[in-house]
């Protein structure tokens, strides 16, 4: 691991514990040691001039209740999957039935096709979330 790479994970480790060979690297790199301290340090003074503000009593429960009465508007994350794999099955036997070729090679390209775009599906949801 390089400086940056040991830097990026000191900020990252704020939130939550950095990997092991962050900390292999800070036990070798002075300058990386001192990232940490001063980051450190200005994380303990911005945590001391800011007050956290003062709830009610109930409002935890207010809160809790106020969730359990809202509808959950996010849709499941196998839907899309779903929908993909359901519409290109319909697609397939729909053309299994209606073209003037046999059924066998006509469901063998739909599977094949299906997993295809199925794979481009995925790679195009990881490189968004990325």
């Amino acid at each position: 691991m390089d400086c940056h790479q040991a830097q990026e994970a000191i900020l990252e480790m704020f939130d939550r514990a950095p990997p092991e060979d962050a900390a292999a690297h800070l036990a070798t790199c002075p300058a990386c040691a001192a990232f940490l301290a001063r980051h450190s340090a200005l994380d303990r003074e911005l945590a001391g001039l800011l007050e956290p503000p003062e709830l009610s009593r109930g409002f935890r429960a207010a809160l809790r209740n106020r969730i359990r009465r809202e509808p959950s508007r996010l849709k499941p994350e196998w839907l899309p999957d779903a929908v993909h794999l359901a519409s290109c099955a319909v697609a397939t036997v729909l053309c299994a039935i209606l073209l003037p070729v046999a059924a066998a090679p006509v469901l063998g390209v739909g599977a094949v096709v299906t997993g295809a775009t199925y794979v481009l599906v995925l790679l195009t949801r990881i490189g968004i979330e990325n």
